[in-house]
Parts: structure tokens; C-alpha cells; sequence
């Protein structure tokens, strides 16, 4: 959003963004695994919900087509994790 766009040029609010963001790093990557991982327990269900419902690989919103030409739903998990995970690396990265 362009208020913390302007935030973000502030040093200081820049600073506490930056030190925030790595004391929950390791805490952020773990939720996030366990959650993933806690999803896969339900793979059975998902995939009868989008046998009914015939929703993969068809476009339903605004996604690009790297997303909605996915055709199973652990592609998806997959997709989302590689997402966050090269999220969280580039943040990393951004405020080292």
C-alpha cells in the first residue's frame, strides 16, 4: 500500500519492520510448514471436493494461469509453499 510504501522510507519505522520481522521468522516458517503439513491429512477430502465441484484447472477468479492450470490439489499445497517460502527469502534477503 503506498501509506507503507511512505512508512517505509521513515529509518526508524524501517527499523522496527526489519527487527520485527526477524524475531518471528523462524516462528512464521514453522506455522506455516505445520499448517501445510496438517492440510495434506485432509487430502482425501480435498480431492473429492474438486472432483464434485470440478475445480481445478478451470479459472474461477482473478489467478494467473500458473495457478489455475494446476491440476491437483497438492500442486496447489506445493505452489503455495514455494510461494511463501521464496516470499520469506526475498524479505530475508530485502532487509539484510
Amino acid at each position: 500500500s503506498e501509506l507503507f510504501i511512505n512508512l517505509m522510507l521513515i529509518p526508524e519505522f524501517r527499523d522496527l519492520v526489519i527487527a520485527r520481522f526477524k524475531e518471528v521468522k523462524d516462528d512464521l516458517i514453522q506455522s506455516i510448514n505445520n499448517t501445510l503439513n496438517d492440510a495434506l491429512l485432509y487430502e482425501d477430502s480435498y480431492n473429492r471436493n474438486y472432483d464434485k465441484f470440478k475445480l481445478l484447472g478451470t479459472k474461477v477468479g482473478i489467478e494467473s494461469k500458473e495457478i489455475y492450470s494446476l491440476r491437483k490439489w497438492k500442486e496447489h499445497v506445493e505452489y503455495l509453499r514455494n510461494w511463501i517460502n521464496n516470499r520469506i527469502n526475498w524479505l530475508d534477503e530485502h532487509f539484510s
